[in-house]
C-alpha cells in the first residue's frame, strides 16, 4: 500500500502598518535586504559544511594532511580551531554581521547545520534534492 504524501505550501504576507510611503518603503527594503543576505548565508552555509564533509575526497589534497575535522583544542589530530558548527557560525558573522541581527544568523547555522545532518547521506549518494534545496532557499523557512 503507497502511502499519500500531502504537500503543504506556505504563503507569509507582511503588511507594514505605516501611513508614511517613504518610511514603508525603507521597511520592505530592508525586509528585502535581509532575504538577500540570508539566502547568500545559507548557501555559504551548506556549502561549507558539504566541503567540511567530504574533505577526506578531495584527492587533490597531500597525502600526509591532516584530514579530520575536529576543534584541534580537543583533538590533537583536528585541523580547526572551533567546532564545525561554530567554523560556519563565525563566516556568517564575518560576512554579515551588522547587516542584519545576530540571532537571526544563529538561527540560519542552527536550522541548516540540522538539516543537512539529516540529508548528508543523500548528498553524499547524489539524489535529487529538489523538496531540500527549495527548503534551504526560503529565507522565511525558520
Amino acid at each position: 500500500m503507497a502511502t499519500d504524501t500531502m504537500v503543504l505550501t506556505r504563503k507569509i504576507q507582511v503588511f507594514v502598518d505605516c501611513d508614511d510611503k517613504e518610511k514603508r518603503s525603507e521597511y520592505f527594503k530592508q525586509l528585502f535586504e535581509w532575504q538577500d543576505v540570508v539566502f547568500r548565508g545559507a548557501n555559504m552555509v551548506i556549502s561549507h559544511q558539504y566541503v567540511q564533509e567530504n574533505l577526506k575526497d578531495l584527492i587533490y589534497l597531500k597525502e600526509d594532511v591532516k584530514l579530520k575535522l575536529a576543534d584541534h583544542a580537543k583533538d590533537e589530530a583536528g585541523i580547526l580551531n572551533t567546532s564545525r558548527m561554530n567554523t560556519t557560525y563565525r563566516l556568517l558573522s564575518a560576512y554579515f554581521k551588522g547587516r542584519i541581527p545576530t540571532d537571526i544568523l544563529s538561527h540560519i547555522n542552527t536550522a541548516l547545520i540540522k538539516y543537512f545532518q539529516a540529508d548528508r547521506l543523500a548528498y553524499w549518494k547524489g539524489r535529487s534534492l529538489s523538496v531540500t534545496i527549495k527548503r534551504y532557499a526560503d529565507p522565511f523557512f525558520w
